[in-house]
């Protein structure tokens, strides 16, 4: 049985699924709980002989029984699991219910992330930025020069690029439309006019790119592709800025063996089975990690690529049947 947890809109779920369809994979046997699902717990067993872990999800009101115990293979794509609490009105009462739900919602995710297959997992959505740099540092990869600081003092001459610790920071600026802001270049004017003292902030000493690199991994297995984004002014900075009237130019690519080395180490020693790797190559072709993306979309490396991505995930999902 093969449990994937997603979000409604996520067309690349859908995807996979079809791929598992084409593979003969019983329908009935592919178990998608989207973030909307409303999930009860119907029965926990921990005993010394029998386990049981029976949960219900409505889904678009059709309802499931489903024996966690019973998954082979799992792919967490993105969301969470929506376990219902049924509020009593009493505001203190309901947080200490909270917290029991919380505390049985950890167990469940610990159950799924033991199955005998399993792609990504919840807890990589809080997979730190600054833990990724300094273990890219670690295996030997090399990295922007970075400083936190909430002080103006601290602050270079030269060029320097801003971006969230986190996510990229989404601003609406009216009902209808969302300012996002990714990475931010700031030059000697703009840090003049800066205050002394201001929100503790990552700044990282820009570097000149001849192209940038997109790498999906999963199992150890990656999956490049080259980005050339200097050609446009809006996506000189960050990729992410797409020009929808002129996209950038994107091919597969291969990676120094030195390189992919470095990586693989990477993602073993920060516990990921799958995510998206962004990179740098300057002109004096130097490799330099950005940062890693346990969750994102991976469409725009499998389509143009012809990596067929979404055949990767559904073959690994049912892959234990042949072990």
């Amino acid at each position: 049985m093969v449990l994937i947890i997603s979000e409604e809109s996520d067309i690349t779920t859908t995807e996979v699924i079809k791929w598992l369809l084409y593979y003969k994979y019983p329908k009935e046997k592919i178990i998608r709980i989207n973030d909307n699902s409303l999930i009860n717990i119907e029965k926990i067993i921990i005993g010394n002989i029998k386990n049981d872990l029976i949960i219900s999800v409505d889904t678009n009101n059709t309802k499931l029984k489903l024996n966690l115990n019973n998954i082979k293979s799992v792919w967490y794509r993105r969301g969470k699991l929506n376990l219902i609490q049924t509020k009593s009105g009493n505001a203190q009462l309901d947080k200490s219910l909270s917290s029991e739900l919380f505390s049985l919602e950890r167990y469940i995710n610990n159950i799924i992330d033991n199955s005998e297959i399993r792609i990504g997992r919840y807890r990589e959505n809080f997979l730190n930025k600054l833990d990724c740099l300094k273990a890219a540092k670690e295996v030997g990869l090399k990295i922007p020069e970075t400083l936190i600081t909430c002080k103006k003092k601290f602050l270079n001459k030269g060029l320097l690029t801003t971006k969230a610790i986190k996510d990229v920071v989404r601003l609406p600026i009216n009902n209808n439309q969302t300012l996002a802001l990714g990475t931010i270049l700031l030059d000697k004017n703009f840090i003049q006019k800066s205050p002394t003292s201001f929100f503790p902030t990552l700044f990282q000493s820009y570097i000149e790119k001849d192209y940038e690199l997109r790498i999906f991994f999963v199992f150890q297995k990656c999956f490049p592709m080259a980005i050339f984004s200097q050609s446009n002014e809006q996506t000189k900075i960050d990729f992410r800025n797409y020009d929808r009237n002129l996209p950038n130019r994107t091919v597969p690519y291969v990676l120094p063996n030195v390189i992919k080395s470095q990586i693989l180490r990477l993602i073993t020693k920060l516990g990921l089975t799958s995510g998206s790797i962004d990179m740098i190559v300057t002109p004096k072709k130097e490799y330099v990690f950005l940062e890693v993306n346990p969750i994102g979309q991976f469409a725009q490396v499998s389509k143009p690529c012809n990596y067929y991505l979404e055949r990767e995930i559904a073959r690994l999902l049912i892959s234990y049947k042949e072990n």
